[in-house]
């Protein structure tokens, strides 16, 4: 929705994670998509989705999933004034509640949850 344009096709996506065979890319929109996962645990979840809703459904769903020393990494965590504020919000709402420090990546807009 809106003007965001995707330049990178599925296809692409699907051919620059070939080499890793443990990776499963699914596509289609957050939530929906979950109910398609292996039910497992995770060791790794990089949520890139920009708004508050499938963030929070992101972290209701992946969290009480990952492994001792998983970590969750939060797209868009650190963003400016009228950026992407939603993910930051539901981030900082879901991990306070489990008393999980949200760490900034210095070099992007990332922001790293590990599960102890």
């Amino acid at each position: 929705m809106g003007d965001y344009k995707i330049e990178t096709s599925y296809e692409q996506i699907l051919d620059n994670f070939s080499p890793f065979r443990f990776v499963n890319i699914v596509k289609g929109a957050v939530p929906k998509t979950f109910a398609d996962l292996p039910d497992q645990e995770y060791g790794l979840v990089f949520y890139d989705c920009d708004l508050y809703e499938p963030a929070k459904a992101t972290f209701e769903y992946f969290w009480p999933r990952m492994n001792n020393g998983g970590v969750l990494l939060v797209g868009d965590y650190v963003c400016e004034k009228g950026g992407f504020e939603g993910v930051k919000k539901a981030a900082d709402e879901f991990f306070a509640s489990k008393r999980v420090e949200i760490l900034p990546f210095w070099e992007n807009t990332i922001g790293v949850a590990i599960k102890k």
